[in-house]
């Protein structure tokens, strides 16, 4: 089993606890009982494009959502899919901390999973025609929402130019020993971007 975590330093640290990885979580049941921590967290299965929750009081209904969710605070357990623990990845707020980031007041999350793209969408949406927007506000619309839109200028603003960027990711990889890992883009929008679990272990170990 791979469990990794990273605590970052400020000014994200005022918001979030940790980032956290865990890989090869096999577990003999196939349900298990989270308890409530009293904070928000996100979650992102990598293993499968899909979480599954299930009703505390009949764990026969199963509720879908895609494969990256906010999870809200509960005032009470709730019971999730052991198979989805085989890859994940997520980020644990600090209590109090997710506000800056998430549009909808927190109540509306509170004993809720709700899909990552219909509280973010695809974009940061600071970005309209001719406004400028300065690095850290542009690095939390990359880093929390996964902002395609504060990708690409940043990827720009380091590169020259986004091919050019695109260059030095690779080559990077390539120093870091990252042997699966290849970028076709600064988003996550092409297929030809790849990656695996070792290389994402190794990445975050270091």
């Amino acid at each position: 089993m791979i469990a990794r975590h990273y605590r970052p330093a400020a000014p994200l640290s005022h918001f979030v606890d940790l980032f956290w990885y865990y890989a090869g979580h096999v577990r003999e049941h196939s349900k298990e009982r989270l308890l409530p921590t009293g904070t928000l967290e996100l979650v992102i299965n990598l293993h499968e494009d899909e979480v599954r929750t299930y009703d505390p009081d009949n764990t026969d209904i199963c509720h879908r959502l895609p494969g990256s969710v906010v999870v809200g605070v509960h005032s009470r357990y709730f019971v999730l899919d052991t198979s989805e623990q085989n890859d994940v990845i997520g980020i644990h707020f600090k209590p109090g901390g997710a506000f800056p980031f998430l549009a909808p007041p927190m109540d509306e999350f509170r004993n809720a999973h709700v899909a990552l793209d219909a509280v973010w969408g695809s974009g940061v949406g600071v970005l309209p025609r001719g406004k400028r927007v300065g690095v850290t506000p542009l690095l939390y619309g990359l880093l929390l929402p996964s902002g395609n839109d504060a990708a690409r200028v940043l990827a720009q603003n380091v590169g020259g130019t986004i091919p050019r960027f695109v260059r030095l990711m690779n080559e990077r990889a390539r120093q870091l020993g990252l042997t699966c890992t290849h970028f076709a883009g600064p988003d996550g929008y092409s297929d030809a971007n790849r990656s695996c679990p070792r290389d994402l272990a190794e990445k975050t170990a270091g």
